[in-house]
């Protein structure tokens, strides 16, 4: 294995890390809605490192998550899909920007509004996902019904923080020099 796979492998494991610490620290508000920024180390696995570790990053980062939270349950592998959704966008729209010559976090707004479309359709996919939930573990769909428009509101809203976060950061790393940075 190369050197520079092994660096992306720790790297990624890192941001798993980070997601978890994250994702646990979140501030609950009410109908089982969180507000926390577990995203940004998917996004900037995506932006900094590519879709594939991207991708990686969410859906390990949410299966210790979920192992942590509930455990193993038949809508476990569902539940992991979302996040990677993160991940793949944010990837694949840092893969696009660099073929137009210029790097994403270069590019704010671009960033921004990848971030958002990938915060609306994750949020889009957890609430299917909450649909099957609710299907299978027959709790009302009121509940999924209420949270939507919260959930969509605060995704949002935590999808801009993040950008805003991130480009700082990105640029930062990018300063270094590193080799892990997809070219």
């Amino acid at each position: 294995m190369g050197k520079n796979i092994v660096k992306r492998i720790v790297v990624s494991g890192m941001l798993i890390a980070v997601y978890v610490i994250l994702k646990y620290l979140s501030a609950n508000i009410g109908f089982d809605i969180k507000i926390n920024l577990g995203l940004l180390p998917i996004l900037f696995a995506g932006i900094m490192l590519g879709p594939i570790e991207g991708v990686m990053v969410g859906m390990l980062g949410e299966f210790i998550m979920q192992m942590m939270t509930y455990g193993f349950s038949v809508t476990t592998p569902l539940w992991i899909l979302p996040p990677a959704l993160h991940g793949l966008i944010s990837g694949i729209a840092a893969l696009l920007s660099r073929k137009k010559g210029k790097m994403l976090y270069d590019r704010p707004v671009l960033l921004i509004l990848t971030s958002i479309c990938s915060a609306i359709l994750v949020t889009l996919a957890n609430t299917g996902v909450m649909m099957i939930d609710a299907t299978i573990f027959q709790y009302p769909y009121t509940f999924v019904a209420l949270s939507t428009l919260w959930r969509f509101l605060i995704g949002v809203a935590s999808a801009i923080v993040a950008a805003l976060i991130l480009i700082p950061l990105c640029k930062a790393v990018a300063k270094t020099g590193s080799s892990l940075i997809a070219r």
